[in-house]
C-alpha cells in the first residue's frame, strides 16, 4: 500500500520532456530526456522547463537571473551578475560575438533564463520569450538521459 502511494505521488510530480533543437548544447542534446519536478522554487544555474506561450510552448533554459539581479552578456556570451563574471562551466560561447547586451535588472516575480549554446538560443535576451514569469515555471530538472545508441 504505502509503495502505491509513493509511486502514485511520484507520477504527479516528475514529468519527462524531450529536448528539440541545439540552445542548450553541450548540456543536453537534442533527444536527450529530462525528468523535472514542480512544485520546487528555481534557483541560479537551475535548468527549468517552462511555458513560453502558443509559439514556442514547453521550453528549457538555465536559469542566471532571479528577481532583483543585475545580468550584463559579454559578445561571447559570458554573463556577469552583480558586477561578478559567473564560472560557466557548461556554456558553448558565441564564436560571432552576438551575445552581448545591455545592463538587464531582473523584474520582481521574473527570471532571466539562457541557453548554454548562447549563439543558438531564443531566450529571455530575445523579446519573443523575454524574462520570464515565474508562474510559468512547470518545473526544475532533476536528472538528464542520453540515448547512447548511434
Amino acid at each position: 500500500m504505502i509503495l502505491l502511494l509513493l509511486a502514485s505521488l511520484a507520477l504527479l510530480y516528475i514529468r519527462q520532456y524531450t529536448v528539440t533543437g541545439a540552445s542548450m548544447e553541450p548540456t543536453l542534446m537534442e533527444g536527450d530526456r529530462v525528468f523535472y519536478v514542480g512544485f520546487v522554487q528555481p534557483d541560479r544555474g537551475d535548468l527549468v522547463i517552462f511555458d513560453a506561450g502558443d509559439v514556442y510552448g514547453l521550453v528549457i533554459k538555465r536559469v542566471v537571473g532571479l528577481p532583483g539581479d543585475v545580468i550584463q552578456m559579454m559578445p561571447d556570451g559570458h554573463v556577469i551578475r552583480n558586477g561578478q563574471a559567473l564560472d560557466e562551466v557548461y556554456l558553448l560561447p558565441d564564436a560571432y560575438g552576438n551575445s552581448a547586451t545591455a545592463e538587464i535588472t531582473v523584474e520582481s516575480g521574473k527570471l532571466f533564463v539562457l541557453g548554454d549554446n548562447r549563439a543558438a538560443s531564443i531566450d529571455s535576451r530575445d523579446i519573443r520569450i523575454g524574462q520570464i514569469p515565474l508562474d510559468s515555471v512547470r518545473g526544475v530538472v532533476t536528472n538528464m538521459l542520453r540515448d547512447t545508441v548511434p
